[in-house]
Formats: structure tokens, sequence, C-alpha cells
């Protein structure tokens, strides 16, 4: 994967629900904050061990529907939340590859 916006997308054909608001529309309002948190949050799973990430991994796993967590982020823009999930791991197994790649220059 080049970079993040690969990773994103990537991830949205693997959990997205179908129908909706199709993927080229402009977010705007609500549905643009709830994307930027998703954005910010899937960032940090995939990042450097740290505290982000351990916040990032906690907020995957919460069960709540609060209004940004991630339950309610996902389905509102079309994500099934279990199948994100599932992705994430070996999205982010990916992810740390491509970077590997990138900053050693050999596979």
């Amino acid at each position: 994967m080049d970079n993040d916006a690969d990773l994103l997308r990537r991830l949205a054909s693997l959990a997205t629900l179908g129908g909706g608001e199709p993927r080229g529309a402009d977010y705007i309002g609500t549905k643009a904050l709830m994307l930027a948190v998703f954005e910010e949050g899937i960032r940090s799973y995939c990042g450097p061990r740290g505290r982000e990430r351990t916040e990032a991994e906690a907020w995957v796993r919460s069960r709540s529907t609060s209004v940004f967590s991630f339950v309610t982020v996902c389905e509102l823009l079309g994500f099934e939340p279990n199948a994100v999930r599932r992705a994430l791991p070996r999205l982010n197994g990916e992810f740390r590859q491509a970077r590997r790649i990138r900053r050693t220059g050999r596979s």
C-alpha cells in the first residue's frame, strides 16, 4: 500500500454495508466529521505502539453506541463494524509491511 488512503480504501471495500451514500460523493456536515474521526482512529490503530494506538484499539473493540463510538461511526458511514474489526488486523499487517519496504527499499 502506498499510503493511508490506500489502507482506508481497502478497508472500505471489505467492510461496506452496501447502499447508502456513494463513495465518490462529498461528505459534508456530520458525515464529514464522522469520516475524519474514523480515519484518525484507523491511522492510530495502525500506528506505532503507544498510548494513541492503545486508545484506538480500545475504541475499535468497544461495543458502545454513543455518538462518536466506533459502532456509530461505522454504521453512519455504511460500514459493518464487525467486518471492520475482522479486517483491521490483516490490513494493519499489510500496512506495516508496506511501510517497512518503503523505509528500507526492499521486500
